[in-house]
């Protein structure tokens, strides 16, 4: 499929922590293929070891760069905005020696989806939100549940709606009767605000049932 490619393949890629707990690297292909339609085709899945540097993970691409022979025909690298990848694209430059047909300023391209979302995060938890964030992260890892409330709460309506979903979630008593309220779920759907993690997503559908139950309401 690469090789029907009608221009550039462009790469993208980043790294999560799968929920057993390994590092795990996605690299994704974009290109036009020969009947000029738009693919993106996931290359691979490799696992990290080690910490998450840029020349590590840039150690990583290299690899499959020379696996798919991918070196003649690479455009840009599409990334979020972790000062770990610009490590990266220059350790890719350098290592798949390609710094006579690849400028970095150009072929390093940033993800729109990431910079909207470090947006809408300052929107949500105000300003500082990666601070918080981690600081919430680490509460998380201590599992300790009144410290985790207490960080929720911190966030105004938003922290408080949290702790509602995870007092819902948390019994499979308080579910069905919850659902009964929400009348604002099709046939099959997940009650509101139990079962999404889009805090958006949450707003919306809170502020639905509250607007219908008002409307109800004498």
């Amino acid at each position: 499929m690469l090789r029907k490619s009608r221009g550039k393949i462009h790469l993208s890629f980043d790294i999560w922590t799968s929920p057993n707990g390994y590092a795990l690297a996605g690299i994704v292909s974009h290109f036009v293929d020969d009947g000029y339609q738009a693919r993106a085709i996931l290359l691979s899945i490799r696992e990290i070891n080690g910490e998450h540097s840029g020349e590590n993970v840039g150690q990583t691409v290299v690899d499959l760069i020379r696996e798919f022979q991918l070196e003649s025909a690479l455009g840009a690298f599409v990334l979020d905005n972790a000062g770990n990848n610009d490590t990266a694209i220059r350790y890719i430059l350098d290592e798949a020696e390609l710094h006579d047909t690849h400028e970095e300023e150009h072929c390093r391209l940033r993800c729109l989806g990431h910079i909207i979302n470090l947006a809408a995060q300052d929107f949500i938890f105000g300003q500082n939100s990666e601070k918080w964030l981690r600081e919430h992260a680490a509460i998380e890892d201590n599992a300790d549940i009144e410290e985790l409330q207490r960080s929720w709460i911190s966030q105004g309506v938003i922290g408080h709606i949290q702790n509602l979903i995870s007092l819902i979630r948390s019994s499979p008593q308080r579910r069905p009767v919850f659902a009964k309220c929400d009348t604002t779920r099709t046939e099959g759907s997940v009650p509101c605000c139990t079962g999404v993690d889009s805090p958006c997503t949450v707003l919306y559908r809170c502020t639905s049932v509250r607007c219908r139950h008002r409307r109800v309401t004498p």
